[in-house]
């Protein structure tokens, strides 16, 4: 079994709690068993992942976000979290430690960040240092102030497609 699926499979059997910093040090070594022993070992494969937003040129490193619906089934937060420790474990092999990646939500259905209580991804990922939900996705990716001035747009464009629909709203 490769190390991804032990260590996915460690964290969907609740054996393991989602930890980035230990993650990535697993990731980029493979155990190798002798004698009762094991030990990690360096290793060299071919390997590709592709995201659903990269950007090489962010600052301070490339980023790589998985965008996904916040009620991510188990299966979906598994196969996120194998390509965020693999895009991880890729750019540490280069020599690249500013890298970032996370599993981003584009809104928060719980509204405040300590709300959020989807257990497939509570159980999958590092919630400090892998998920950015809502304002933190936007505001990561435009600056700060980004999630504020979509959502003002947002509100904008309804206004005005209400007034030229004559619909009535209920706000």
């Amino acid at each position: 079994m490769l190390w991804q699926e032990r260590l996915l499979n460690s964290s969907e059997n609740r054996q393991r709690v989602p930890n980035q910093n230990r993650n990535r040090w697993y990731c980029s070594c493979v155990p190798i068993q002798l004698n009762h022993v094991v030990i990690f070992a360096y290793a060299k494969r071919s390997v590709e992942v592709l995201p659903d937003l990269y950007i090489g040129d962010f600052k301070p490193g490339p980023l790589f976000v998985e965008l996904k619906s916040p009620i991510a089934n188990l299966d979906v937060s598994a196969e996120s979290k194998r390509k965020i420790l693999t895009f991880l474990a890729l750019m540490d092999a280069q020599g690249i430690k500013r890298a970032e990646a996370y599993l981003g939500f584009t809104y928060n259905p719980y509204v405040e960040r300590d709300n959020f209580k989807h257990w497939p991804v509570l159980q999958m990922m590092d919630m400090e240092k892998q998920v950015l939900v809502g304002e933190e996705l936007w505001d990561k990716l435009g600056g700060p102030g980004t999630f504020t001035t979509i959502v003002s747009i947002i509100r904008n464009v309804r206004k005005n497609l209400v007034k030229t629909l004559d619909v009535p709203t209920h706000s």
